[in-house]
């Protein structure tokens, strides 16, 4: 199936804004602990915790953005189903399979995801404590356990690690730190779910008129991209910023049937000379699909509402005129040329 020229346009975003995502995930990494080792090395030994504890907090803080960025284009998850739709840039769930939706994440499973990719990588991150080691110290660290909580507008990450230092003249043990970060992921599960439901009543068509009403309500930018039977949907919070990219949540569905594309009934539209024409396309689906609507650009001014079909335009010149009339039901779109005679 061919890929139409916007949802093109879409991919090659994805698609930089993913690579963004993974150069900003190393270069976060690789600054963290370059920030940490020039800050613990400017301490003198008597104030030796400080830097400890802001070196744990600033690399905690930059693998739970990183974390948020991952789970995000993942759909929720950190570790993918093998039943996803991948592409060179991610690999996306199928929370939809011709009536499976055993792939829909929990609020819990996300929350999970979320511990287990900070748990993952925060040690990466730490470089274990290496260059506390070289300054004469001994690092004595126990088990991490990771909490995170998805709040209202924000989501809260507790990190239990017991960290002591000792040096010959003391011991400072370490333990517990927090970290929070102000994002509507809530809000962006809360779109997700009300998204999925109007897929499982209507699975072959995109809920065009329901992505902008969500889209509008919440400050997010929401998009389906379709190929053969899949479709990824991308809701996209323009309020929130991590590193600087977008948070960018993704999830896809899947049909096996052929969706059966909308039927245009109308072949001539009759209208008089420098009189305003009131009309509308004459166009069903047999699904019962929502159809948008749309025309080419053409010579008389014929333009047509997209939602509705309303059809309008005051011809200034007799004659006889073809316009392309375009209806989509989100998977397919159906054309017709349809003759104008201005009498």
């Amino acid at each position: 199936m061919r890929l139409k020229k916007g949802q093109v346009t879409i991919f090659v975003l994805i698609g930089i804004l993913v690579l963004l995502i993974v150069g900003f995930i190393f270069v976060a990494n690789k600054m963290t602990v370059e920030q940490g080792i020039e800050e613990s090395t400017q301490q003198t030994v008597a104030k030796a915790k400080e830097p400890l504890e802001e070196y744990i907090d600033v690399c905690l803080q930059s693998v739970v953005e990183n974390g948020l960025l991952t789970i995000g284009l993942q759909g929720g998850y950190y570790s993918v189903p093998l039943n996803r739709f991948t592409t060179i840039y991610t690999d996306v769930p199928y929370y939809y399979d011709d009536g499976d939706v055993s792939l829909v994440p929990s609020m819990d499973d996300v929350e999970d995801s979320l511990s287990q990719y900070i748990t993952n990588n925060l040690m990466n991150c730490l470089g274990g404590f290496e260059t506390f080691r070289e300054m004469g110290y001994t690092i004595e660290t126990g088990l991490m356990v990771v909490d995170t909580s998805i709040m209202e507008d924000s989501v809260s990450v507790v990190l239990d690690y017991p960290v002591t230092l000792k040096s010959e003249t003391e011991v400072k043990p370490y333990e517990m730190f927090v970290y929070q970060y102000d994002i509507n992921l809530n809000t962006v599960y809360s779109v997700m779910n009300t998204l999925m439901t109007d897929v499982i009543t209507n699975p072959y068509y995109s809920p065009l008129s329901l992505m902008l009403e969500l889209g509008q309500e919440h400050g997010f930018q929401i998009d389906t991209l379709t190929y053969e039977n899949s479709r990824v949907f991308v809701i996209q919070d323009l309020e929130t910023q991590i590193q600087g990219v977008p948070f960018i949540y993704l999830f896809a569905t899947k049909t096996s049937g052929e969706n059966i594309m909308p039927v245009i009934e109308m072949d001539e539209i009759v209208a008089n000379v420098g009189e305003e024409f009131n009309g509308e396309v004459s166009a069903f689906d047999r699904e019962g699909d929502v159809m948008m609507y749309s025309v080419e650009i053409n010579d008389i001014g014929l333009a047509v509402n997209p939602y509705s079909g309303e059809i309008e335009f005051i011809p200034d010149t007799i004659g006889e005129y073809t316009v392309m009339i375009f209806v989509s039901d989100g998977v397919d779109e159906a054309s017709k040329e349809v003759t104008v005679r201005v009498v």
